[in-house]
């Protein structure tokens, strides 16, 4: 217990002034590593520590393998940096270790239980009549043992503190061993045993302690086992990461590089798409083009062919009040005539046949202008070749334009020669204005006018001489002429009728074509 006691107050001031010293090391480690140029509360790498360490008086006691001992255990996360207080702490940690190794190392005199054999489970406490019986067999008498025990001071039924009793026991040894009246063998003897069972007693609380101390290394390890797994299996979890991010990198490089090949497939699918689309534009810009001229062509055919059933209207107009007056004058005529008259008769049916003759006439010019219409309507849907012209054919079209409006050449490909000889023309009649053909047709009409009242009074004049020879089957005849004419002259109007029909429903179903090819070339534009 005296040594016990002198080493625990040796370790006392250090015990009370653990914290003070903590302190004193950590502000002259930051000092150090302010004065090195170090961040203080920064994180320090292997070299930075070994260089503090040499500048630190209570750490330069530490060897290489210490510090890099100390730096392992503080780097829990294996970044290989760390900062000052986690070493200061793994250094306090080792150096209260060491004591603690140290302090077991030396002998200390702790209390023996001398009846262990009877305490197995070490409650420090055992039954009486047990104790009473352990002594009977080993010579001691029951009223001997409750002597002990009454003497020690121990209950005599019950338990007995064996503790106490082996205490009272190693007293009355050291006081025999101490008394003055004992032997000097007895005392030696008793001293041997005393400090052999000192030793023993010393030997198993430093055995515990080293027990404990090993079950505190024991438990140490299994926290390094456990956290050696956890980080084999952070590692092996990053591994596997790695791997499947690898993997995904890979996989979405193959993707992306597929989606330029199709990307780029596409746009080249694409350009050509729009090259195609780019010439079918030029090919409708140029069939717009000719469907225009076509159009104007059409519409100049059109208004010529409107002009000219006007004038046909016109001329049927005219013929219409010709037929009028012709038949005023043939009822004046007829008046005062008897029915003895052939001579006049004779002369209207002349007047008669020379009208429908210029009617025939009339009909043919109007079939051939229709005819004409529909060969020129089916030239029309047929595309001219000038919309076809070569590039040369071109320049060649150029220069001459240039020439005949006294522009210089500019181009060397143009033929100084010219091209007439390269178109084919149609020698058409050259059709009458409206004036010329509306003097035609009244100069005609005035000599059939004239040639017809001229006929009138020599036929007058045979009627009157034959007057009074003319009887009543001639008036019947005049009649029935009368009639006839009548008859004649209406079929005639009718036919004027039908073909003045005929001809504006042909101008109003060309018109009406024309306009539908335009509104159909507009739609397709």
């Amino acid at each position: 217990l005296k040594i016990f006691k002198e080493r625990f107050l040796q370790l006392l001031p250090d015990i009370i002034s653990v914290t003070t010293i903590a302190e004193n090391l950590e502000n002259n480690a930051e000092k150090n590593l302010s004065e090195l140029g170090i961040e203080p509360h920064g994180f320090l790498t292997r070299c930075e520590a070994r260089i503090l360490c040499k500048n630190i008086s209570e750490l330069n006691s530490l060897g290489l393998v210490e510090i890099d001992e100390l730096f392992d255990q503080a780097d829990t996360s294996h970044m290989g940096r760390i900062t000052l207080a986690q070493f200061l702490t793994q250094y306090y940690m080792q150096k209260q270790l060491s004591e603690e190794v140290n302090f077991i190392t030396e002998t200390l005199v702790p209390s023996v239980n001398l009846f262990e054999a009877l305490d197995p489970s070490n409650t420090g406490t055992i039954r009486c009549q047990e104790l009473l019986e352990h002594w009977r067999a080993c010579g001691i008498s029951i009223e001997q043992g409750l002597y002990v025990l009454k003497l020690s001071g121990q209950p005599l039924e019950g338990t007995v503190n064996a503790i106490s009793l082996s205490s009272s026991l190693e007293r009355q040894l050291g006081n025999l061993a101490a008394a003055p009246t004992a032997s000097i063998i007895i005392r030696v003897a008793l001293l041997s045993l005393h400090a052999f069972i000192d030793h023993i007693r010393y030997s198993l609380k430093e055995a515990e302690l080293r027990a404990e101390h090993f079950y505190k290394q024991f438990q140490q390890a299994n926290q390094r086992h456990v956290l050696l797994i956890e980080e084999l299996e952070q590692n092996q979890l990053s591994t596997e990461q790695a791997y499947e991010q690898r993997s995904s990198d890979e996989r979405y490089r193959t993707k992306i590089s597929q989606i330029e090949e199709r990307f780029s497939q596409e746009k080249k699918d694409l350009l050509t798409e729009l090259e195609k689309a780019e010439e079918e534009l030029a090919r409708f810009r140029k069939n717009e083009s000719s469907y225009r001229t076509r159009l104007q062509l059409l519409e100049r055919q059109c208004t010529r062919i409107t002009e000219e059933a006007k004038e046909l209207s016109e001329a049927m107009q005219q013929l219409e009040q010709m037929n009028r007056h012709l038949r005023s004058e043939l009822n004046k005529a007829l008046k005062p005539r008897t029915m003895e008259e052939t001579q006049p008769t004779m002369m209207l049916r002349h007047r008669v046949e020379l009208l429908i003759a210029h009617n025939k006439r009339l009909r043919e010019k109007i079939e051939e202008l229709i005819s004409g219409k529909k060969r020129n309507g089916h030239l029309n849907t047929v595309e001219p070749l000038y919309f076809h012209w070569t590039s040369t054919f071109k320049l060649e079209i150029l220069a001459l334009k240039r020439r005949r409006e006294g522009k210089p050449i500019d181009t060397l490909s143009e033929m100084e020669s010219e091209p007439e000889s390269i178109f084919v023309r149609s020698r058409k009649r050259r059709m009458l204005k409206v004036k010329e053909r509306k003097r035609r047709h009244d100069r005609i009409a005035r000599v059939i006018e004239n040639s017809s009242s001229n006929e009138w009074v020599a036929n007058a004049k045979r009627d009157k001489e034959r007057a009074s020879d003319v009887g009543l089957n001639k008036k019947l005849k005049q009649a029935l002429l009368d009639d006839q004419q009548d008859n004649m002259i209406e079929q005639i109007k009718e036919q004027h009728r039908k073909e003045i029909a005929a001809l504006k429903h042909s101008a109003d179903k060309t018109l009406a074509d024309a306009l539908t090819d335009q509104q159909r070339q507009i739609t397709l534009r």
